[in-house]
């Protein structure tokens, strides 16, 4: 069994790589407990109110993590065969791809959020409430989508300190 240590080139070179999806992935759930927590003080059914659309938030951004990892594989394709003009492309083609699913995602989130939300049986006090921060989270997801695919082609070009010092400021 071959032990990694810290001072093995390959294990550095791993660790930079996972450096920036493991503080993207922190500060995802930070910023849903935070919701959470500042919510929480106000009582349980406020706290409801937030649950349902959280789920249908995490789906969403779920979904664009695991679309847009492809373009790290891309671009570091085009990388490895030195082509830096295609995985230049392969970044333009992926930032217009996250902007066109971000604008669906935000138009299907403004007309769609009262089914959704009464699908988790939110009580009709609440359902305006979940409505409108799962409305108001749809823009976020729409930038997180952007977000994540310029994470995903600087990773794959190899610069992880420009997503890592995105996602902590």
């Amino acid at each position: 069994m071959v032990k990694a240590s810290s001072q093995d080139p390959q294990t550095r070179r791993l660790l930079a790589l996972a450096a920036p999806l493991i503080v993207m992935n922190f500060a995802w759930a930070a910023m849903q407990l935070t919701d959470t927590w500042l919510i929480g003080f106000l009582g349980s059914r406020p706290l409801t109110y937030v649950a349902a659309p959280n789920i249908i938030v995490f789906a969403l951004a779920s979904f664009g993590y695991g679309f847009f990892s492809t373009i790290t594989a891309l671009v570091s394709r085009e990388e490895g065969d030195a082509v830096l003009g295609e995985s230049v492309d392969v970044g333009r083609q992926a930032i217009k791809a996250a902007l066109v699913l971000g604008g669906l995602a935000l138009a299907c989130l403004a007309v769609l959020s009262p089914p959704l939300i009464s699908l988790f049986s939110v009580e009709a006090a609440g359902q305006d409430r979940a409505t409108s921060y799962l409305r108001i989270s749809g823009i976020a997801i729409a930038i997180e989508f952007v977000v994540i695919a310029l994470s995903s082609y600087f990773i794959g070009i190899h610069r992880t300190w420009i997503p890592t010092i995105a996602s902590t400021a």
